[in-house]
């Protein structure tokens, strides 16, 4: 998957984030939650300059609307318990990630 700008890296996200929200499927929703979170891991690949606040602000909002989702359907469904318990491992994965975004938000002097 290679996204050659932040506008199109930000779809992506967009679209994952859609995926989430859709999927009924426990497979489905765990596929999308795993496609939001290693296209979210890549950010920090794309010049920090490209990057404005909007689009940041916008990525943090859609990670924290799919760990929402994740949450929910961990409280809600009637999934395994071994496809909840990698889904509370997905909500840790974004959660690692969105530190990593903030501290190279900091490092180049953005926050």
């Amino acid at each position: 998957m290679i996204v050659m700008n932040i506008p199109d890296l930000v779809d992506q996200l967009v679209e994952h984030s859609n995926g989430v929200a859709a999927a009924s499927r426990g497979k489905a929703f765990e596929t999308s939650v795993s496609k939001f979170t290693e296209t979210l891991a890549t950010v920090p690949d794309y010049p920090h300059a490209e990057m404005s606040q909007a689009s940041f602000d916008l990525i943090n909002g859609l990670a924290e609307q799919v760990i929402a989702h994740v949450e929910r359907r961990i409280e809600e469904s009637r999934d395994d318990e071994s496809l909840k318990e990698q889904m509370a491992e997905s909500v840790y994965a974004i959660r690692r990630v969105l530190e990593e975004l903030f501290r190279w938000r900091r490092h180049f002097g953005r926050t």
